[in-house]
């Protein structure tokens, strides 16, 4: 019946081979061409083209005989007879506009009637399917046949997911998941009809006149609600910055008495080490012999080892007072987090706090 030919190039206009010629005309462009029309013959073709953006359906007394991707295809002579058919489909995106009208609504469960209008984006993926189920006749098809379809269609769907809700949820509270419900049963049903949605938009929902007042309360209340939320959210950011701030400076405390004690440490370290070292210099030595007796030695010992015992006492004394403070500065840290205490008189007590821990540091280094 035909073959695919490299030996012809495809050219506009030539009257040896037929191709769709098509115009762009808005609403009425034509999606679909059927070859021959009235009055139209295969006598003086030789050649008929496809075009990449299109599909072609070979028919031959009613039978279809392929479905044809682009390029040049040569008519054998047996083609050339009555009965022989071509028909062509756009199967590029499309777009339309779509609108149902408010006098010509959709209900909802509540009975409230819902008009809505937008876009939509499609192609013809199966083109056997859609010329047999949706255009199903020889009449050439145009975008707004698809419109007038598409329509229907949608307006089934529609009332099939709106008759489950009210007014009140379709326009506000469960809106975005509604029409993704529309938009999942369209998917499904353009497919079945050898359809592809790409895209559907709603851009307006309209309702009869004082509806949308009764809703207007609602909306405020949903803003108020969502600004609520969102105070409320910040407030635990305040308060969370806040913890982190008292957890670093308890931290940074704490770093500073472990600073403290290890220097301590260090010092009491090279003051045994010169204690030692004084014990075996003459001077120690001088003393020892002049004792008189060994009872004087133990007694200098005794004596030595008393003062170390009170040092050691006033470090712990003093340890355990700079541990007192910090463990206020903590409460203190705790009551400013917990919006109990203004950072005004946290800063002051804070201060305060902080002296009385200098002081107590720079005691310890000279006791």
């Amino acid at each position: 019946m035909f073959r695919k030919t490299k030996d012809k190039e495809y050219e506009d206009f030539d009257p040896t081979i037929i191709s769709w010629n098509r115009e762009d005309r808005g609403k009425n462009t034509n999606i679909m061409y059927i070859y021959p029309q009235l009055g139209e013959d295969f006598d003086k073709i030789k050649y008929f083209a496809v075009k990449a953006y299109e599909r072609a359906l070979f028919y031959d007394k009613g039978e279809l005989i392929g479905i044809l991707e682009g390029g040049v295809y040569e008519l054998d002579k047996k083609a050339k007879t009555k009965g022989t058919e071509i028909v062509w489909i756009d199967i590029s995106i499309n777009e339309i506009n779509w609108g149902i009208p408010l006098s010509n609504g959709i209900p909802s469960k509540n009975g409230i009637i819902v008009g809505l209008h937008g876009n939509l984006k499609f192609r013809v993926n199966d083109v056997k399917t859609f010329y047999n189920d949706v255009v199903a006749g020889k009449k050439i098809w145009s975008l707004k046949d698809v419109k007038d379809w598409t329509i229907n269609l949608l307006r089934s769907v529609l009332r099939d997911v709106f008759k489950k809700y009210e007014a009140k949820q379709i326009l506000l509270e469960d809106r975005e998941r509604i029409f993704g419900m529309v938009n999942s049963k369209l998917v499904e049903d353009f497919m079945n009809y050898g359809l592809e949605l790409e895209s559907i938009n709603v851009l307006g929902i309209q309702v009869p006149e004082g509806m949308e007042s009764l809703y207007e309360d609602d909306k405020q209340k949903s803003v108020l609600s969502k600004e609520k939320e969102i105070m409320e959210l910040e407030k635990v950011v305040q308060t969370k910055k806040r913890e982190l701030e008292a957890a670093k400076k308890s931290y940074e405390r704490e770093q500073k008495v472990l600073d403290a004690q290890s220097k301590l440490e260090e010092i009491k370290y090279i003051s045994e080490a010169e204690k030692l070292s004084g014990f075996s210099s003459a001077e120690v030595l001088e003393k020892q012999k002049t004792a008189e007796v060994a009872g004087d030695v133990a007694k200098i010992r005794a004596g030595s080892k008393n003062q170390d015992e009170i040092k050691e006492e006033k470090f712990l004394s003093i340890d355990l007072k700079i541990k007192e403070l910090n463990e206020k500065l903590n409460q203190l840290d705790d009551l400013l987090a917990s919006g109990k205490m203004s950072e005004d008189v946290y800063k002051i007590r804070v201060k305060r706090v902080e002296k009385q821990i200098e002081s107590l540091e720079n005691k310890k280094l000279n006791i």
